[in-house]
């Protein structure tokens, strides 16, 4: 099983919220769990706000608990569509694939996932 240490999880994290404060439209992100355990996947336009509406525990029903929940992932997409085609293939993935899409931080997609 993949695992990262919790320096490699600050820098992820730290990144990733530079990347949204910048970013306008559609994209596919990433959460990870304050327990480390949980990662889920959304899309949204509004990326900061859609955090922080999980947060609140008035976001999708799997995030209710397993917070609060910090954004590790960010991939722009070039529409809605695409943000949902994107998601579905990462939903089906292994966790162990998902912490390798984080490892690679948008710089190759994985085969399959439309890259930008």
């Amino acid at each position: 099983m993949t695992t990262f240490s919790d320096d490699t999880w600050r820098e992820i994290e730290s990144r990733t919220a530079e990347q949204a404060l910048h970013h306008t439209g559609w994209c596919v992100y990433i959460l990870r769990s304050a327990s480390r355990e949980v990662l889920y996947t959304g899309i949204s336009n509004r990326v900061l706000l859609r955090v922080n509406t999980h947060n609140r525990g008035k976001g999708a029903r799997f995030t209710r608990t397993g917070g609060p929940w910090t954004l590790v992932f960010l991939m722009p997409m070039p529409s809605m569509s695409e943000a949902l085609k994107t998601e579905r293939r990462i939903k089906r993935m292994s966790r162990d694939s998902k912490l390798r899409i984080l490892q690679q931080r948008n710089v190759s997609p994985p085969e399959g996932l439309p890259r930008r």
